[in-house]
């Protein structure tokens, strides 16, 4: 659902499993098995791992427990032309929802995934 509505605001859209399995295997065979729906993948390192890290304890704050799904907002810029470096900055990262808990997401589902969209399409100048 959110996929659907990302593509009618023409805004670029990822789904980002990450497992916090001490072993980096157990934790892909999990998220394998959740469904295919990520486009990118993060497992190992528990509660400390570099994907797990700014989702709870820097960037994006929030109640350490899983599951949860977090949607964020943020704005790409490319820099740098033909015969120029290329780089890519990343501005504006802001938590627009978060649903904690497997009870909480599935209501969260059942109620139609309700994302305040008036915030996502500010982002792409909507």
């Amino acid at each position: 659902m959110i996929q659907d509505r990302a593509r009618a605001l023409n805004i670029r859209y990822r789904a980002v499993g990450i497992a916090l399995d001490r072993e980096p295997e157990s934790g892909l065979r999990h998220l394998r098995q959740v469904g295919p729906m990520f486009t990118e993948v993060a497992s190992g390192g528990q509660w400390l791992s570099l994907f797990a890290t700014p989702f709870f304890w820097q960037d994006f704050p929030g109640e350490p427990a899983t599951p949860q799904l977090i949607i964020i907002a943020r704005e790409v810029s490319r820099h740098g032309g033909e015969g120029e470096t290329i780089t890519f900055g990343v501005e504006g990262q802001r938590v627009i929802l978060r649903v904690v808990g497997l009870q909480e997401i599935r209501e969260w589902t059942r109620a139609g995934a309700p994302v305040p969209m008036a915030i996502l399409k500010t982002v792409n100048g909507h």
